[in-house]
């Protein structure tokens, strides 16, 4: 607050797991707390991690596997915890199903946002959407809500509407030359 120097106090220890191809690995991970001696009242900040989950139990390398495994090799959660259970780390998916959806809202929307760049950007685009139920906890009857899938035959990006009316096509595609 004042802009004077920190002054270390302490730190706080913990561990991540990290996957190095072959095997897992325990880090010890230590970070320094710290405090302003002229402002006690802000109380104390502890350095943070350099990892992608704050919090989190798994490292940079371990999550990356995860996200690779589901969404680029199409192993479902179940199966990549029962896998590494083989490896000797038993972790439920329940956790593997934390880290992703943590993951899918602050890094993979960067991705997302960065392959709709690149796809708008391009010189053509094919697109198709297909009809599903979608429940939207009202009374608990299902309507029908629109998928849509836009490419350029190398990368992929979704949407949703809730309906095929011209447009919401139109929204997804504007600035699409």
């Amino acid at each position: 607050g004042c802009g004077g120097a920190l002054t270390v106090i302490g730190q706080a220890e913990s561990y991540r797991v990290e996957w190095v191809p072959g095997h897992f690995v325990v880090e010890d991970v230590v970070r320094d707390k710290c405090a302003c001696p002229k402002c006690p009242g802000q109380g104390i900040l502890t350095v943070p991690g350099p990892y992608a989950l704050d919090r989190a139990l798994c490292g940079n390398g371990l999550l990356a596997r995860v996200l690779v495994d589901k969404f680029a090799d199409h192993i479902p959660l179940n199966r990549q915890a029962r896998r590494m259970k083989r490896e000797g780390l038993e972790i439920g998916s329940n956790t593997l199903a934390a880290w992703v959806k943590k993951s899918t809202l602050t890094l993979l929307s960067h991705v997302a946002k960065a392959v709709k760049a690149d796809l708008w950007q391009g010189p053509f685009l094919q697109s198709d959407d297909t009809g599903f139920p979608v429940q939207d906890g009202g009374n608990g009857r299902l309507r029908k809500g629109r998928l849509w899938a836009f490419t350029d035959q190398e990368q992929v990006q979704y949407a949703f509407t809730a309906t095929k009316q011209g447009k919401c096509p139109a929204a997804l595609l504007e600035g699409f030359a």
